[in-house]
């Protein structure tokens, strides 16, 4: 099955200008957006992004317990009604997008159930993004950024957006 990541390009700019550049601050933020599946293609359209609070971090190091994933349950329903957690980011700056593996326990035990994970270094202005496919996270060469005015969007709608391809490396 193909797949294709879609990223608002609002929240692609929330993400990138939140971003820390000083090295050794360590950044997490939630993605949220709906799951596609047209045909033989499957879609993740990112339509927003929360940056993580300070409960998931302990000691320098991202950790989330189940009682932050009860809070971001809740505030998923009160700010992102009608989306899903899909994925989340992570920044470390001055390391590079290096090393997704040290990052895969991680997705297993909190985010398995979701499918992106987009790393980014804010010093060196670099990015990555990853499928999770369940047992791996699979790095992608490209995703799509897409202008959206609509709050939400519709299974008829997803392929009418006009898209551009953002190469990563």
């Amino acid at each position: 099955m193909r797949q294709g990541i879609y990223l608002d390009s609002r929240t692609e700019r929330y993400i990138l200008s939140n971003c820390s550049a000083q090295p050794g601050e360590l950044q997490a933020f939630y993605l949220f957006g709906k799951e596609y599946i047209l045909g033989g293609e499957h879609y993740y359209v990112i339509r927003a992004a929360m940056e993580a609070e300070n409960e998931a971090f302990r000691r320098g190091k991202i950790q989330f317990s189940y009682s932050v994933r009860g809070h971001l349950e809740h505030l998923r329903q009160t700010n992102f009604s009608g989306l899903w957690l899909i994925g989340w980011a992570v920044n470390q700056p001055g390391h590079g997008i290096y090393d997704v593996q040290k990052y895969w326990a991680l997705h297993d035990c909190f985010f398995g159930d979701c499918s992106v994970l987009m790393m980014l270094d804010g010093r060196e202005d670099a990015r990555a993004m990853y499928f999770w496919d369940g047992h791996e996270l699979r790095k992608q060469r490209e995703y799509h950024l897409f202008d959206d005015p609509r709050p939400k969007v519709s299974l008829g709608e997803v392929d009418c957006y006009e898209t551009r391809s953002t190469r990563i490396s």
